[in-house]
């Protein structure tokens, strides 16, 4: 009987969505970090009062890696969650290398994030840059800090849920037979028959078990059935059959009168 835990069903339908948002979002913001600044977008976003975020060349090459991890990431999710709905054994080890990858770009993420994103965002405020040194500049920068490390942590709770529930000796299991769980409840499978059960009586194969009412010499010996009687068996006429009462007469000639003797045979 096939079955699937609730567990993993659950796990596998929010991995679908993530995992297609993934797809249209990471290739948007890997064609950000790779087309050029729009001076247009940036004075709208100025405009707002909210400074345009400008990334050093070393940082768009390290966002742009991110955003690949991130593509790789969402397809290894998308396939992992449709194979966990047939529970094949390959859908789990994807999920799980999806699970590592996602960790590991998630916190390659921040990283990038606080040393080499959050230090220019900070210049081209002049809140900041007048205030660094002050404690208004250190709590701004604290305030990025924490909300990196937040975010890391919000978007690290997915995974690490794939790693508990796929890795449990039960999941293992089930995904190993393919979702395939024996049924209980039913009578066991009927026994093996004896030995020489389907010989024929007299066979060599023929040796009844020990069983319950069976003579001492029989059980577990091969049986070795009695001779046949005298003449049982042997051609009518013939000096090994005893009370033979001699050949059959010709179809034209009447049977011989009771108590006489049976002719001589033919001499040759």
């Amino acid at each position: 009987m096939f079955q699937r835990p609730t567990s993993i069903t659950v796990i596998a339908v929010v991995g679908i969505i993530i995992g297609a948002f993934g797809l249209i979002c990471s290739p948007l913001q890997a064609l950000g970090m790779i087309l050029p600044e729009d001076p247009q977008a940036n004075e709208m976003i100025e405009s707002m009062g909210i400074p345009a975020p400008e990334y050093s060349p070393t940082a768009r090459v390290l966002l742009l890696v991110s955003a690949l991890i991130s593509i790789v990431g969402a397809v290894l999710l998308l396939s992992g969650s449709i194979g966990s709905f047939w529970m094949k054994n390959w859908a789990r080890l994807t999920m799980n290398s999806y699970a590592i990858l996602a960790l590991v770009n998630g916190l390659f993420n921040v990283v990038v994030q606080m040393i080499f994103v959050l230090p220019g965002m900070m210049s081209q405020m002049p809140q900041f840059a007048n205030n660094n040194s002050g404690a208004y500049g250190a709590g701004a920068q604290f305030s990025g800090i924490l909300g990196a490390l937040l975010g890391f942590a919000c978007m690290s709770i997915y995974p690490v849920l794939v790693l508990v529930f796929y890795n449990r000796v039960a999941t293992r299991e089930a995904f190993a037979l393919g979702g395939i769980v024996p049924v209980t409840g039913f009578p066991p499978p009927a026994a093996a028959p004896m030995a020489g059960y389907h010989a024929p009586y007299g066979a060599p194969g023929y040796m009844p078990s020990a069983q319950p009412g069976y003579p001492p010499a029989y059980g577990g010996q091969p049986y070795t059935p009695p001779p046949p009687p005298p003449g049982y068996g042997a051609p009518r006429g013939s000096n090994a059959r005893p009370h033979d009462p001699g050949p059959l007469p010709p179809p034209d000639q009447p049977p011989a009168p009771p108590g006489s003797q049976p002719p001589p045979p033919p001499q040759t």
